[in-house]
């Protein structure tokens, strides 16, 4: 478990890094320490290679509620552990055994070294803002090609959405709208090219995902 734990990487979200190290740089894998959510968030949106998270309480509180709840939608898909210092500041409390975590580590693989399949597909979606996950203000949608980590969708509407938008794919059996990071965006009017949004899942279902790789991208792969 030592050698396996070397290969892979935890992001570490605290502002007393020097306290978390001394915790956890003993357990053997890798970290990387980040200071704030925005800039945990941003790394996580880049689909930097990142196995797990561990998340320092007092640090996740001292963020808006807006970006905590982000946070914790992508935490949603990653093996992560809340943790605390005690009175003293020196040592950290695990919401978990560690040992446990490590065993969830490495069966994680980061997003950035997964293989994704992509399907040229014609379906239909509606879009939201993040702060909209009911949804009840939409934009109709057509997805062109899609992977069971994100897709690329047809629209006219580029500028309408930020960082984050919801998505429902009505082709979908659970159509219970994912949350969407915008990777990049292509306005109207470029020579030889579509207008739209290139999507990254953050928070979207097993069953879903097993649905689009089973329904399309095995279909198209085949």
């Amino acid at each position: 478990m030592e050698e396996q734990a070397k290969d892979v990487v935890v992001c570490v979200l605290t502002d007393q890094t020097e306290a978390y190290q001394n915790n956890i740089d003993k357990f053997g894998f890798s970290t990387r320490y980040v200071s704030d959510v925005d800039e945990l968030l941003d790394i996580l949106g880049r689909e930097a290679a990142c196995n797990g998270l561990i998340l320092d309480s007092t640090t996740v509180m001292r963020t808006g509620q807006g970006r905590r709840d982000l946070l914790f939608s992508y935490a949603a898909n990653i093996p992560f552990l809340r943790s605390y210092l005690d009175k003293t500041g020196k040592f950290v409390h695990f919401s978990e055994e560690i040992e446990v975590f490590k065993k969830h580590l490495t069966k994680h693989k980061p997003l950035h070294v997964r293989q994704h399949a992509r399907a040229s597909v014609r379906l239909n979606a509606e879009m939201s803002k993040r702060a909209d996950p009911a949804m009840a203000n939409c934009v109709k949608a057509n997805i062109l090609d899609i992977s069971s980590g994100g897709c690329y969708v047809y629209t006219m509407d580029v500028d309408a959405f930020r960082e984050h938008v919801n998505l429902r794919i009505l082709e979908l059996g659970n159509r219970r709208p994912i949350l969407c990071k915008v990777r990049w965006r292509r306005a109207w009017g470029l020579p030889h090219s579509l207008p739209g949004f290139g999507l990254m899942f953050v928070d979207i279902d097993e069953e879903q995902r097993r649905e689009i790789e089973d329904g399309f991208v095995a279909k198209f792969v085949e």
